[in-house]
Formats: structure tokens, sequence, C-alpha cells
């Protein structure tokens, strides 16, 4: 079955350094001024698409005011969210009418905000203990910067104290592989089995294409108008996969669909 990243927008409150959207999307005039589509065309697309998993990121996905009825409208759809927390309204309202059709809650932490704002980490902790009590699977996440682990520390001391732990994820926007194609070639099942969508609709086999100097000619239509075209999947692929050099083994916050990469067989070999 098919598992979409759905970014419904790229807009966020934050402006962290390590961000791919900051450190990619808001360099590319051409996506970040990309219109941005109506509720109506997010349910029509959902409604002809079988669909596995759906997970919604950005940007700050819960900044946008129809998010929680695009869930609700989709009972038997398995949902990821992906969130900073910041939406106070929007976390207390999944706290008191829970959604149990979403299976993960990505609750990111971000130590630049906790240096800006000295509510931060009083308010995360509570979003935490709040979410988990309204019976949502809570998975914590943090950007391995180097620095932002050691920041983070009291945090993840303090999942561990409560018997949950903090997924640390590999940073992979902005990264100079991304810039040039790769010598190892590779295939798996994006675009059948995976896509990531930007706001306008537009598509991308992976996020890796969408992130990576090839983001225009990857692109395989556009989703929200039913025009998806699988033939500018690269087959094979030398872009820097995120997958298979970075996530081959973290599958619990947001990128939890784990595809299935490999090595195209004669086309490596020295």
């Amino acid at each position: 079955m098919l598992h979409l990243l759905l970014n419904i927008t790229w807009r966020c409150q934050l402006n962290c350094s390590y961000c791919w959207v900051r450190k990619h999307i808001n360099k590319t005039p051409e996506l970040t001024c990309a219109e941005t589509r109506p509720f109506e065309d997010w349910v029509a697309a959902l409604k002809r698409t079988p669909v596995g998993i759906v997970d919604l990121g950005g940007g700050e996905p819960l900044s946008v005011p129809w998010v929680l009825d695009y869930i609700r409208a989709f009972p038997d759809v398995r949902w990821g969210l992906s969130t900073n927390g910041l939406n106070v309204g929007k976390i207390d309202e999944l706290m008191c009418f829970p959604l149990p059709q979403i299976i993960s809650i990505n609750l990111s932490y971000h130590p630049e905000a906790a240096r800006q704002y000295e509510w931060y980490d009083k308010q995360w902790k509570h979003q935490v203990q709040g979410l988990l009590g309204a019976g949502y699977n809570v998975i914590p996440n943090l950007e391995d910067t180097g620095k932002n682990v050691e920041r983070s520390q009291w945090a993840i001391d303090w999942l561990a104290a409560i018997g949950r732990h903090m997924v640390v994820s590999p940073l992979c926007g902005g990264r100079p592989e991304l810039a040039h194609p790769q010598p190892l070639a590779l295939t798996c099942e994006a675009g059948t089995a995976y896509m990531t969508i930007a706001p306008d609709g537009r598509a991308w086999p992976c996020l890796s294409s969408l992130n990576s100097y090839a983001w225009d000619e990857t692109s395989i239509g556009n989703w929200l108008d039913d025009t998806i075209d699988l033939s500018n999947v690269p087959k094979p692929c030398n872009l820097w996969c995120v997958e298979w050099f970075s996530q081959y083994q973290n599958h619990e916050a947001g990128d939890f669909w784990g595809l299935k990469v490999h090595p195209v067989k004669g086309q490596n070999e020295k």
C-alpha cells in the first residue's frame, strides 16, 4: 500500500538552523512561492488514492486551520503527525478529543527553541505527558547536529525515566552529497510504495529527490491534480539516498515507512 508524506504547508513558527526546509525549500523560490491548495483539493485526492499510511509534515502541519478536520474525514486511514507542538490549541484539541486513527505523533524537541523561549521545555514536557495520557503513541524526535544531543540531555533522561525514549535522527537536509550524483546506483519502491507531496500538490518519489539538485527533473507530477507520471522516477537512482545512507535503522519518528532500497546489480562493481 502507498505511504504518503503530505507537506501541507512550508510555514513554521521556528527557524531552526538545521531544518531541511530552511536549507533547501526556502532557498528555492519555485518551491517556496508555490500556491497552497485548499482543503477540498486534499480531501478529493485522498478519496481517490488507496493508501496505507499518511504522514502529515511540513513546515508545521498544525498551523493549517483544517488539518484536524482532514484527519477526521478519513477515520479508516492510518495517520502519522509530525509537529513542533507550538500550536497549543490544536495540541489541546487532540488531548481533549482523541483521534484513534493517528498511530504516531512525532513531537519534535528543538533545543534552539528552548534557548529562545523560557517556557518551551515546560510546554514540551506537558504535551508529551498529555498526549500519552490521551492514548497516543508519542515518539519524540531530535535532529542530531552534535550540539543538539548535548543540549537536549535533560529531555533524553526525562523520557527514559518515564519509560520512553528520544529518537535521535541523523541530519539529512542540506547535506553536500545532495548537490551532485553519487557513484552508487540504487533502486527502490519510491513512487509506487511512497510519495512526498508539496503544499501545491506537486509530487516526488521520495524526500531525497525533493531535497536534491535534481528536484525539478525528478518531480512525478501533481498528486492533487491526479497527474502522477512514474516515468520520471530515477531508475537506477544515483541520488544521495536518505533511506540507504542514513535512515535504514531509524523508522520510528515520521519516517516509519521504511523503503526497501538495494544497490543495482551489475552497475556498482569495479
